[in-house]
């Protein structure tokens, strides 16, 4: 458990759980609870890109119950979304452009 969460500090990647209305990051020390409950995985880092999420989706497998991805400051496409959404479909994804998203802005455009 503890390579994983440090793996995952290293990526930027904080994991939270949801107790009533709050939200709290997994320290080291009660990360055993990521493995038990519903978790939200925050991605906050410049650096953060598509291959990142390469490496991101591995370590993510790990966890049965994951409730939300969300990405705030990151590069990540939506090639990088769609690698996402092929493991996970029906998990909630904020903070960055879907597929069909970047497709209908592209979609109404001349080339001229």
């Amino acid at each position: 458990m503890r390579e994983v969460h440090q793996q995952l500090e290293q990526l930027g990647v904080g994991v939270f759980i949801r107790d009533r209305a709050w939200q709290s990051r997994l320290t080291e020390a009660e990360f055993w609870r990521a493995y038990e409950e519903p978790i939200i995985v925050w991605v906050r880092s410049d650096d953060f890109d598509d291959t990142s999420v390469e490496s991101l989706i591995p370590l993510l497998r790990k966890f049965p119950h994951i409730r939300e991805l969300r990405f705030g400051g990151t590069r990540v496409t939506a090639s990088g979304v769609e690698k996402l959404l092929v493991e996970w479909p029906d998990v909630k994804i904020e903070g960055v452009q879907r597929p069909n998203q970047a497709m209908q802005r592209t979609a109404g455009r001349s080339a001229f």
